[in-house]
């Protein structure tokens, strides 16, 4: 896989405060998934392009959109918009494809446009979990925390987290697709 955009020191303007409650200071990338526009970790994309014509598969589930073979590299193809209840465009024009590496392969987001340039900001630091402690053993009465947020001067971003969107399941799914290429 080819490296993304470089990084841009000059967009964004001055660092960004802390948010409260801490975070930490990251390269940043952004794009337009439906309505939203969503920032995401510029470490976890291993490349971005033109969307690819996708290969369908026979049998396989609804969050799997197909299959790309991006330089010999099967990657299959999730369906981000549905994952975060955003309706799907009618014209795939901008469509790009998001490649990211979840427990050691790739994953293929289709999303509606990027930023073409890396912009630094600050991401919340994940929100402390309430619970308590019993026999040794942690138990959590908030099982899904709030997603966090990405600050970008004065703008507010959701996170795109993508190893948060599947289940190891599926990340099992996907392998099994792969392996039918």
């Amino acid at each position: 896989m080819s490296p993304i955009i470089p990084f841009d020191r000059s967009r964004g303007g001055a660092r960004p405060a802390a948010p409260a409650g801490g975070g930490r200071l990251e390269k940043l990338f952004l794009f337009r998934l439906g309505a939203r526009d969503l920032a995401t970790e510029a470490v976890k994309i291993v490349e971005v392009m033109i969307a690819p014509k996708l290969a369908t598969v026979a049998g396989a589930p609804a969050f799997v959109l197909g299959v790309a073979n991006v330089r010999g590299n099967i990657i299959p193809v999730v369906d981000a918009h549905a994952r975060l209840g955003e309706p799907r465009p009618d014209d795939g024009a901008t469509q790009r494809m998001v490649v990211v590496k979840l427990a050691g392969d790739y994953v293929g987001f289709l999303v509606d446009g990027v930023d073409l340039r890396l912009t630094e900001g600050l991401i919340e630091a994940p929100p402390a979990r309430k619970g308590s402690r019993g026999k040794g053993k942690l138990t959590v009465v908030e099982p899904t925390p709030a997603p966090r947020k990405a600050h970008i001067g004065e703008q507010t971003y959701p996170l795109f987290e993508p190893e948060t969107l599947l289940t190891v399941d599926e990340l099992e799914t996907l392998k099994r697709v792969r392996a039918t290429f």
